[in-house]
Parts: C-alpha cells; structure tokens; sequence
C-alpha cells in the first residue's frame, strides 16, 4: 500500500474519486484546510467526484451542511449517505424487509436524523407500545452509552419489533 500526501500525487490516473466525507472533507463542523483548493484542482482537471457518506441523513442535509463550511455545491458531484438509502427504501418498500415494517416508527436518535421520515408516509411515535418498527439511528447524545437504551432495546425485543440500524454501537440481544 502507498501512502499519499495528496490526491494531486495520483490525480492524473484516474478519471473519478469516491470521496468519504466525515474525517476526510471535514469533521462535522470544519472544512479541512485545502478541501475547497483539491475540489477546485479536480475540478479545472474535469477529474469527477462522488461524496459518500455513512450519516444516517438525507444527502440534501450534508450538502447543506458542506455549504455552510464553505465548500460550494458546484465544486463536487453526487453525494450519497446511508440515510438516504434508508429514505429511498422506506419510501419505495421494494425490498421485502422495509415492506413488512408498517406504517408506525419509534426512533433512537437525535432530532437531525428524522429527515430520513420525511415524505415516506411514516409516523414518527413517542410511544413505543405503539410503533411497528424502530428507527434507531444512534444515540441522541455522542457520549451516550447502550445501557442508556437497554430498557426501550428490551421492550422492542419482547414486542417482537424489528429495527432498522444505522450504528454498530446498538444491536439487539435477548437478555
């Protein structure tokens, strides 16, 4: 394996790249320094780029939150997140899980992550006797722990409902 300074060592090899975004194009908050220079090189180079991402977002959120870090929509192509293949599935219900999940979702995590809900006909619940299925997109806090979760993990156990996970950090066990 080689070690790179920088794409320009490798750039003219290829015709693309597929970008992840969290630890390479910024840190949830910043840009790294030289992230909006190495798009505008690719860029003027005709060298394509795809963002992925495994945020349990719509890729419309992320693009939104890169603008706001100062990188400019016009600099990258597509960007694809897991929250937008969730999306995608919980609003087609082609494939037979999200088919038999129901109409009804209890959701594990923080508010930024509800938006892969929106337009898919699913009503978000409060109450957990009542969902047919949990949405658990991590914990609400990053310095939440499992055990935090463990009695709502257990109730969803007994009742038999299935989740949809997008974090290692939570799986279902029986106790």
């Amino acid at each position: 394996m080689k070690s790179l300074v920088g794409l320009s060592e490798i750039a003219g090899q290829f015709d693309g790249f597929i970008l992840d975004l969290w630890g390479l194009i910024h840190d949830g908050v910043t840009a790294y320094p030289g992230v909006v220079e190495t798009f505008e090189a690719l860029q003027a180079s005709e060298i394509k780029t795809i963002l992925l991402s495994n945020a349990p977002r719509r890729s419309h959120l992320l693009v939104d939150g890169m603008t706001n870090m100062g990188i400019k929509r016009d600099l990258y192509g597509d960007v694809f997140s897991s929250g937008e293949a969730t999306w995608q599935e919980l609003k087609s219900r082609k494939d037979p899980f999200f088919a038999g999940l129901g109409q009804r979702a209890y959701h594990i995590g923080p508010e930024r992550d509800v938006s892969v809900l929106e337009e898919t006909g699913i009503e978000r619940l409060s109450d957990l006797r009542e969902a047919d299925f949990v949405l658990n997109t991590g914990p609400v806090e990053l310095d939440h722990s499992l055990e935090m979760y463990q009695p709502i993990l257990e109730e969803a156990f007994a009742r038999k409902l299935p989740m949809s996970l997008y974090s290692p950090e939570f799986t279902l066990k029986p106790v």
